[in-house]
């Protein structure tokens, strides 16, 4: 009889367990599924006045939408 009651409570709580493992769909996955291998800059050395192309290279498996923000100071 006590064998059947801990093999039930273990049952019990496996399934309880899984039925609380679910992703929740509403909640934003919040590991980026994206990504970042390299920022190439162009031209290397910058003088002041001169532009700058920055061409960042990402691997996107899932074909997120992909935001970039540049920012320098001085």
């Amino acid at each position: 009889m006590k064998k059947i009651s801990i093999l039930f409570l273990f049952f019990l709580l496996s399934f309880l367990i899984l039925i609380n493992c679910k992703k929740d769909i509403t909640k934003p996955d919040s590991t980026p599924s994206f990504e970042l291998i390299e920022v190439k800059q162009t031209p290397a050395t910058v003088h002041l006045g001169e532009q700058v192309t920055f061409t960042a290279v990402t691997y996107n498996p899932e074909d997120d939408t992909l935001k970039y923000f540049w920012s320098a100071s001085n």
